[in-house]
């Protein structure tokens, strides 16, 4: 299975739409088993193709937490200017609470200073997560 999700978080940047959209949907398909491959799906949350968008999406809304290892790709993505990918950053930094700590200071800087307001509200969400957590 992990490696079914690899292929399929590689997919999700092939120059091939169909096969983007293919990926994206099988991982939407997946709910919480798509989790390791989250961070993927945030980047895709910024695809060119609004289905791969949109099921990228759909998949960030089932998935559940990522795996704590996750926190290395998504913690860079809180700074991208993409109101998107910043949010699902910050959403899933929020779900593994306690696991995000190391993130902290770039959700700080996300919530007092991000251009989107849903941006900053998010990662202000995700840092009461994890000081509860």
């Amino acid at each position: 299975m992990a490696h079914d999700l690899e292929r399929l978080g590689m997919d999700l940047f092939d120059c091939d739409v169909a096969r983007r959209r293919m990926a994206a949907e099988s991982l939407n398909s997946l709910g919480e088993a798509a989790a390791p491959a989250a961070a993927d799906l945030v980047k895709a949350v910024a695809d060119e193709d609004e289905t791969v968008r949109q099921l990228a999406q759909s998949a960030l809304e089932g998935c559940g937490p990522p795996p704590q290892a996750a926190v290395d790709a998504l913690e860079p993505l809180l700074a991208i200017q993409n109101r998107d990918l910043a949010y699902w950053a910050a959403t899933l930094l929020g779900r593994l609470e306690a696991g995000a700590v190391q993130a902290v200071e770039a959700l700080k800087t996300a919530a007092a200073g991000h251009p989107s307001d849903e941006v900053r509200k998010r990662a202000t969400w995700a840092l009461g997560k994890i000081a509860s957590g």
